[in-house]
């Protein structure tokens, strides 16, 4: 009691927050509630011994990483062999010396530091090698991309230009035809072959008059999408200064779901959570461009799970904002989550790759998620998913600010 009572004194000095348990029993409930950074245990106690207490500590994986500093009133080497083995940090001996006490507590609390500092920057060192490998992927297909989108945008003008002026020439045709039609109606057709003839080439006619405008109508479709594609690959691979000025992102955010057409009727909500943030120095235009990309994604999987599950199936995209510390440096969290299908795990490494996508042949090119990437990489952010196959994804935009 004397020696808990002085380490209270000795700690309290140094501008510690202590906290003291007479027994083993009240100590791990102490220690399992509070997580303390250090844990300083006498080996000889009335219920529990020390050694137990060690055992129990560390075999809990959250609280593991705890250093335990022990102490002693025996010299017997056997003991302090035992309490190291178990994955004791360090231990002091009785009768306790106050210098030695603050010593090794202010050590092991900066290894303690120093350790969870460098766990962090290992993550950190980890994230940015992947978005290296995944930048010099993207950086070399998008290279690729670059000579395809030049090869096909001319062609593509081309036939676009051509398919216009065959539409008129159709239209005109169209129109002479009608006018052919009525001044012959003029005519008193008194012969019998005159009139079979012109019911035959009416009713061929009719059927070239009943197709062409769904041909046009698929020719022209199938050249939008070419050039949705070219425009894709565009803005893919055009290396433009960004136009960098203050941004509110929770404006952003607003200006981008107002573009966003039929929620109501799809049976989608957006539920919104706002924090108040300060303005970033950033390019709107691009980060409109990612938060419009997200969330058709987001309504997209949403529709196919009514399609697969049940089509009165409510759909939820919440969209959150809010500001972190990350190894000392604060940053803007933006996330974006839905309830649609999920993403599989076996996919989830894939979804930032260059023409990417689980969707059906024609209603996706893979190419959104790729120009998120690399528009927040060179923002100096980063994107990460969260996901559950079947229930729900969310994507979060960390920027810097």
């Amino acid at each position: 009691v004397l020696t808990l009572k002085l380490l209270e004194k000795l700690l309290t000095e140094e501008k510690y927050n202590v906290i003291t348990a007479f027994n083993g029993q009240k100590g791990l409930e102490m220690i399992v509630s509070e997580l303390p950074d250090i844990v300083i245990l006498d080996v000889d106690m009335p219920d529990i011994d020390g050694f137990t207490i060690i055992r129990n500590i560390k075999s809990v994986k959250h609280l593991n990483h705890i250093p335990i500093i022990f102490i002693s009133g025996f010299t017997n080497t056997d003991i302090v062999v035992e309490a190291f083995e178990l994955g004791a940090a360090d231990y002091i001996t009785k009768p306790i010396k106050s210098s030695e006490v603050k010593a090794r507590v202010k050590t092991h609390l900066s290894l303690k530091q120093y350790v969870q500092t460098l766990k962090e920057t290992n993550i950190i060192l980890e994230q940015t090698k992947s978005e290296l490998v995944q930048a010099e992927k993207l950086i070399s297909l998008g290279e690729f991309a670059a000579g395809i989108a030049h090869e096909l945008n001319n062609p593509m003008n081309y036939l676009k230009n051509s398919i216009d002026s065959l539409h008129k020439d159709y239209n005109d045709l169209l129109s002479y035809h009608q006018f052919c039609s009525e001044i012959l109606c003029q005519y008193d057709a008194t012969s019998v072959k005159l009139l079979n003839d012109k019911k035959k080439n009416e009713f061929e006619i009719d059927i070239i008059l009943d197709e062409v405008p769904a041909l046009f109508y698929q020719i022209k479709q199938g050249i939008q999408r070419t050039t949705n594609i070219i425009n894709s690959l565009m803005i893919y691979t055009k290396d433009e200064d960004l136009e960098i000025k203050e941004c509110n992102i929770n404006n952003c955010l607003e200006e981008s779901i107002k573009l966003i057409d039929s929620l109501d009727e799809k049976q989608i909500r957006i539920v919104k959570n706002y924090t108040s943030l300060p303005k970033i120095k950033t390019s709107k235009e691009k980060l409109m461009m990612v938060f419009l990309n997200m969330i058709k994604n987001a309504i997209d999987s949403i529709q196919s799970k009514k399609e697969k599950v049940n089509k009165n199936y409510s759909g939820k995209i919440s969209i959150t904002t809010r500001i972190e510390k990350i190894s000392n440096k604060s940053q803007v969290i933006i996330s974006i989550k839905d309830n649609g299908e999920g993403i599989d795990e076996k996919n989830r490494e894939k979804i930032f790759d260059f023409f990417f996508t689980t969707k059906k042949i024609g209603q996706g090119m893979g190419l959104g998620l790729s120009i998120c990437h690399r528009i927040i990489h060179k923002l100096g952010g980063r994107i990460e998913v969260n996901t559950q196959k079947n229930k729900n994804c969310e994507f979060k935009v960390l920027i810097p600010i």
